[in-house]
């Protein structure tokens, strides 16, 4: 039973080392984009997103 509970641990003590700088980064970007779009294209099998947009970037603050 020990032995469950030390792979329990090593696997959150992984995900959080994994996940936890990535939710950071998610949390703390507040970038924008300036651009365009610059064109379609359909998206066969996106579920409720049946139409890809391709943007430009122009600017990024």
């Amino acid at each position: 039973m020990i032995a469950v509970w030390i792979v329990a641990a090593a696997f959150i003590i992984a995900g959080g080392l994994y996940g936890f700088p990535k939710l950071i980064k998610l949390v703390t970007c507040k970038g924008r984009v300036q651009g365009m779009i610059s064109g379609t294209s359909f998206a066969p099998g996106a579920g409720d997103q049946p139409m890809r947009a391709l943007y430009l970037s122009l600017h990024r603050s």
